[in-house]
């Protein structure tokens, strides 16, 4: 999956889990797991209410490519 400018002005900045698993091409629990890393976590929120994570998007390309994965 790439991504460019046109990507992040879809008006959504972030990645839902599928998304962003399919990005680094892992399943998506083992990306959760990659949440619960002291170091080298991948960036990400969670809102109290919905209790799903989102990934910001232009911050998530730049921890993928990274050696931090």
């Amino acid at each position: 999956m790439e991504i460019g400018p046109e990507t992040l002005r879809n008006g959504r900045s972030w990645f839902w889990v599928k998304e962003a698993a399919d990005y680094i091409s892992v399943h998506p629990l083992t990306l959760i797991r990659y949440t619960k890393l002291r170091k080298g976590k991948p960036p990400f929120f969670r809102l109290a209410k919905d209790r799903r994570y989102r990934f910001p998007k232009k911050e998530f390309v730049e921890w993928a490519a990274g050696s931090n994965k």
